[in-house]
């Protein structure tokens, strides 16, 4: 799995009848207890430089890259978790020249995001996104992405959220199969800004 490390990170719906709004709170109960179930022995992982934390099955390795672009050297953390042979957890970020942001739109946040999908999907050969979805983390804003492979038997649950100048990206990638839903929503759900 260590093909992992070439990776380059660069409605609710209302009920209106009591009976629904009750069974509704019952089933987010017992998905928070199987959220709580299935991290009960990850561990909480921590990036003070970073400013995040988040729950992994496990330590990550953390790796260095400076990246050249088309607005200069780009210092690039990733921290890296192979829970398996066949899956890993990633999470980075890197920093963007502030001068950038001075006076930044949506449109260039959303380029921005877009740019970290675009090369996050094709350093890994993932030429089919099958859904790309717009969310936000409090302030920052995000994109949600599945996407898959046509020539490899690649598949990664993916979100990237940008705030300030700052881009996090953070993925869980699988050979074979999409990642188990309880586990995407438990890693994605336990990702914290500080």
């Amino acid at each position: 799995m260590k093909l992992f490390l070439i990776l380059l990170f660069i409605i609710p719906v209302l009920f209106s009848c009591t009976s629904n709004a009750n069974l509704a709170q019952e089933n987010r109960l017992e998905d928070q207890n199987n959220s709580q179930d299935i991290t009960k022995n990850w561990v909480d992982f921590e990036s003070e430089d970073g400013r995040f934390r988040i729950k992994m099955p496990g330590i990550p390795t953390k790796e260095t890259t400076k990246e050249v672009t088309d607005v200069g050297e780009i210092l690039v953390e990733l921290f890296l978790y192979e829970e398996s042979a066949t899956v890993a957890y990633i999470i980075g970020y890197n920093d963007y020249p502030s001068a950038l942001f001075e006076n930044a739109t949506d449109v260039l946040y959303k380029e921005m995001l877009l740019g970290g999908v675009e090369g996050f999907t094709e350093n890994v050969g993932l030429d089919i996104i099958e859904t790309s979805n717009d969310i936000s983390l409090g302030k920052a804003k995000g994109i949600a992405v599945r996407a898959k492979s046509s020539t490899n038997s690649f598949y990664v649950h993916y979100r990237a959220y940008i705030i300030s100048n700052r881009l996090y990206q953070i993925g869980i990638l699988r050979d074979g199969s999409y990642p188990a839903k309880d586990k995407s929503d438990a890693f994605f759900g336990s990702f914290q800004l500080m």
